[in-house]
């Protein structure tokens, strides 16, 4: 009787002695979880940044690029109207431009027409964005003209100022744009408007309703200086592009073995001692456009 007695209080007790083990095991557990939780919450991830030099690389690649297209635009606009198709005409070795230009024959490998033709049309091109640089930078009428212009809202196609209107300078700092068709006054208003170069509305003449006037404000020399740098780096870039593309055609040949190793040796240091002139002809035509902006 004793015994059953000894029994039914230790029972309680054992339960007691197990619930707070429990409790001591599942506390310690708590409050490691509360501990935890808010370390990780507040240890959000990084994020990736651009470093400085990749940033500069960047860019300088863009500014190249926006030079090549428009030489009338300034150093830190945006370089987004280089991809309308009527003013484009910087790629002028890419394999769209290919049939503008005689083909590298294997049988004749110390011809160098292909070449010749694709630095003389680098030369034309570039001669003439630095022409129109010289003289007037956005001011000048051709770099108005070249704006794109969208016609109709609701397609893509653009089309140079010139071909909507006509620019005419009237003294000073102002410039004339005589629309041909009144429906053109708008979209040659807004491509005004959206430009980085002159981000304007023009102003709507009180003696033509098809003529709407457009100041312009001169450009600094150390501007037209570094956009004159940016299109003989561009031009350089270029030369060195389309003699790369023909080394690749002459080591092809080698590889099919229809030129011999001497021969090809022959014909890279033929076209290099060509683009070392073509690059001396790039030196003077920067030299002699900086003098300009002294």
């Amino acid at each position: 009787m004793n015994s059953f007695r000894a029994h039914r209080l230790a029972l309680p007790r054992a339960n007691a002695i197990i619930r707070a083990a429990a409790s001591q095991n599942v506390a310690p557990m708590s409050a490691a979880l509360v501990v935890v939780l808010p370390r990780a919450a507040s240890s959000p991830s990084r994020s990736f940044h651009t470093t400085p030099a990749a940033l500069k690389k960047s860019k300088a690649k863009k500014m190249v690029e926006q030079q090549e297209n428009n030489p009338s635009s300034s150093p830190s606009s945006s370089s987004s109207s280089r991809h309308s198709a009527s003013t484009s005409t910087s790629d002028h070795d890419d394999d769209a431009d290919a049939a503008r230009h005689p083909k590298p024959d294997a049988a004749d490998p110390l011809n160098t027409d292909d070449l010749t033709s694709r630095w003389a049309a680098l030369d034309t091109h570039f001669r003439d964005a630095l022409r129109r640089l010289a003289t007037g930078g956005r001011f000048n009428p051709d770099s108005i003209g070249a704006l794109p212009v969208a016609p109709d809202p609701k397609s893509p196609e653009r089309f140079p100022l010139r071909e909507l209107a006509q620019v005419v300078p009237k003294g000073g700092r102002t410039v004339a744009l005589l629309a041909h068709d009144r429906a053109h006054l708008k979209p040659i208003s807004d491509a005004v408007q959206a430009s980085p170069d002159f981000n304007q509305q023009p102003q709507p003449s009180p003696d033509n309703d098809l003529e709407l006037l457009l100041k312009v404000e001169p450009e600094r020399k150390e501007d037209l200086v570094v956009k004159a740098k940016a299109l003989t780096l561009a031009w350089r870039e270029r030369v060195r592009h389309a003699s790369d593309r023909r080394k690749k055609v002459v080591a092809k040949w080698a590889m099919q073995k229809e030129i011999g190793p001497d021969l090809r040796k022959r014909v890279d240091a033929e076209a290099q001692k060509q683009q070392n002139k073509v690059m001396d002809g790039i030196d003077q035509v920067e030299k002699q456009t900086l003098q300009r902006f002294k």
